[in-house]
């Protein structure tokens, strides 16, 4: 994204690259090189602005937007080119009423209306949105203004098309996120994204790829690099990936997010999917149990793994080289770890590797890397 394009460019946080597009790509070549010490192949994204599933917008102090560098300082944001405009139509609408609710207070830990968050999704071609309000009911007037703030989502979900759901959330911790309990929703209870032929519902607090335009050409890659009958998924989410393997036997798919995990069981039965088993349970613990033969499960022969930014810990790494999986396929959106890494699993050697720009005017890429037992 050029400087002139947005005038907070490079002071909110969410773009960081000067760049066209064509100049991005070729920066993201360079650095996968410095990682990797080979040319990787790098899918552009087929949409640079407004190509974003999610975006989270603090309510503090009199402002709407994201974080400036500092916890108690927010810059106000009235639109950002990374959503679609149907969410910035959204986002314009909040803000004609939003700013008559009092903020919670991150210093006295006071306050009502903590989050707004904007989830968008691409369902029959069409982008709907999902509108989060994380409260806090640490006021003393919570009844009321909760009642006031159901109204104006109300009449909103009313004269937005593309609104399908908003939902209350409660976050009464002193944790700063924007995340929460549900307290009730309107509208649909779920938004619906389209993935290879399949639809999927999406939660308020349940994770989607970051680009919703370019999530059929990364589960392509790593569907087209399943090599057996027999597949874990491990950090499954509301089961995408698990969900579109169907050509093999059995797929389990593992999750710790109970959310997520009643989402996938609810996708399996909305696309009729018969042959996979959704797992409650934190993955690194399921594998550890697994490689130690103490579940009913029988051995793996393809392990999927698509971790969190931070990646997998050397433990997790360890019980991975051991678990004799003829096929290991990891997903990775912070490629410096992922080849940092990859040294660890000594009984594998990489076989491919591809990279997809899922971040657009950001200095993040996502890569699949596909090992294979020595």
């Amino acid at each position: 994204m050029q400087k002139d394009t947005c005038d907070k460019f490079n002071i909110c946080g969410g773009c960081s690259l000067p760049l066209s597009y064509p100049e991005q790509i070729e920066f993201k070549k360079k650095l996968l090189y410095s990682l990797f010490g080979a040319d990787i192949p790098l899918e552009a994204s087929v949409k640079q602005p407004g190509y974003r599933h999610r975006m989270d917008f603090v309510y503090y102090d009199g402002k709407l937007g994201l974080r400036a560098g500092r916890w108690d300082k927010v810059l106000d944001i009235d639109h950002c080119l990374l959503m679609p405009e149907e969410a910035n139509e959204l986002l314009s609408r909040v803000r004609s009423f939003v700013f008559d609710f009092p903020y919670y207070d991150l210093k006295t830990h006071q306050g009502f209306l903590r989050y707004v968050v904007i989830k968008s999704t691409l369902h029959k071609s069409a982008i709907q949105t999902m509108l989060c309000m994380v409260v806090s009911a640490t006021c003393s007037n919570f009844n009321a203004l909760i009642n006031k703030l159901q109204e104006h989502c109300k009449k909103l979900l009313n004269e937005t098309h593309h609104l399908k759901s908003v939902h209350f959330l409660l976050n009464n911790t002193k944790s700063d996120v924007s995340f929460g309990d549900l307290l009730f929703h309107i509208g649909d209870r779920y938004i619906v994204q389209d993935i290879l032929g399949k639809q999927f519902f999406v939660g308020p607090n349940t994770f989607l790829q970051s680009n919703i335009f370019m999530i059929d050409k990364l589960y392509s890659f790593i569907l087209s690099n399943v090599n057996s009958s027999t597949v874990l998924d491990l950090f499954c989410g509301i089961g995408t990936i698990t969900l579109s393997i169907n050509k093999v036997r059995d797929v389990v798919g593992v999750e710790i997010n109970k959310e997520s995990i009643e989402l996938a069981n609810l996708n399996k039965a909305h696309n009729n999917i018969p042959n996979v088993e959704f797992v409650n349970q934190d993955a690194f613990t399921f594998l550890r149990d697994l490689v130690k033969g103490k579940l009913k499960f029988e051995k793996f022969e393809n392990i999927i793994v698509d971790p969190p930014r931070a990646g997998l810990s050397k433990r997790f790494l360890r019980y991975l080289n051991d678990c004799e999986a003829k096929r290991i396929i990891w997903v990775s959106c912070n490629p410096k770890n992922l080849a940092q890494s990859i040294g660890m699993l000594t009984n594998y050697k990489l076989s491919c590797i591809k990279a997809f720009d899922m971040f657009p005017n950001t200095k993040h890429v996502e890569v699949v890397a596909v090992l294979d037992r020595i």
